[in-house]
């Protein structure tokens, strides 16, 4: 097993390191651990948000995954653009659709090595067991 992972919980680290003992590679550990942060962090990492990540290859070669929100289907641009300078930044005008789940399941698609399942099994566990409350979210 080669790899090192670093998160801000060790539940998350932990998901991350099970991945490379399984033969996982670095993507799948990250989506690992992303997937636990969900759990225990929920407060911070949602699946209803947005991610990003620069994936360099063994050949220096960098992939860039965006997975901002799309636009709802429905919004009338020519509507927005009438009324506003831009997006604005509340209400809900200013709502897309999360994407963080397709940019998971892109980056697991191309560049990961282990299955979907696989790399979601920690963060279900840790949900149907339940974790202690971290101390940012109670104090939120």
């Amino acid at each position: 097993m080669a790899g090192v992972i670093s998160t801000p919980h060790t539940l998350a680290t932990e998901a991350g390191m099970q991945m490379f003992r399984a033969g996982g590679n670095a993507v799948d550990a990250a989506l690992a651990a992303a997937a636990v942060l969900t759990v225990v962090y929920p407060h911070q990492c949602a699946l209803g948000g947005d991610a990003f990540a620069l994936v360099e290859s063994a050949s220096g070669d960098v992939t860039a995954y965006n997975g901002s929100g799309a636009a709802p289907a429905g919004l009338d641009a020519d509507l927005l653009r009438a009324r506003y300078d831009g997006i604005p930044d509340a209400g809900p005008l200013s709502i897309s659709v999360p994407g963080l789940v397709a940019a998971w399941y892109s980056l697991s698609s191309s560049q990961g090595t282990l299955p979907w399942a696989e790399l979601l099994a920690p963060a279900i566990a840790l949900a149907d067991d339940g974790v202690a409350v971290s101390r940012s979210l109670a104090a939120g």
